[in-house]
């Protein structure tokens, strides 16, 4: 399996949780701030923590941002079974591919064959192994927010 395709099924499966890791960047953010409040011996380091989270923020609403596009300019069959298997979560493999009137071993592989149709578009959204590996680098709270999944190994 190439890096590219582990890179894009790690994608994929931080993709549902994205918003939830979003809006507990903005809680903290909120508290960070009515922390400082009438507390001016920390305002520096408070105002430290809120530009650091602002900035976590940020790079968790373009991931969520390229991720959605990406899919979205899959061709829909593609489109519709990432969306089904990794975003849904509402059924397991073996209920989809009898809802899509498959066989589970054709459900696994055309559900593969958009993961791989989605990882050749990763360098559309500027993600390489290099820009991989320089995110979890640049960024250690990702890689321990996410640490079963941001793995390129």
């Amino acid at each position: 399996m190439t890096n590219n395709i582990k890179i894009a099924r790690t994608l994929l499966s931080l993709w549902p949780d994205l918003d939830n890791y979003y809006l507990g960047i903005e809680k903290q953010i909120f508290k960070s701030a009515m922390a400082s409040y009438g507390n001016p011996d920390n305002t520096m380091q408070i105002i430290d923590k809120i530009i650091e989270l602002t900035m976590r923020k940020d790079v968790l609403r373009a991931l969520a941002r390229d991720i959605n596009a990406t899919i979205g300019g899959l061709p829909p069959v593609e489109n519709e079974l990432l969306h089904k298997f990794y975003l849904t979560r509402d059924k397991t493999a073996r209920e989809f591919s009898a809802q899509l009137g498959m066989p589970l071993r054709s459900f696994y592989r055309k559900v593969s064959n958009a993961v791989q149709l989605f990882s050749q578009r990763l360098p559309n959204m500027g993600i390489n192994t290099f820009t991989w590996e320089r995110l979890l680098s640049d960024n250690p709270w990702f890689k321990t927010v996410f640490d079963n999944d941001a793995q390129t190994e």
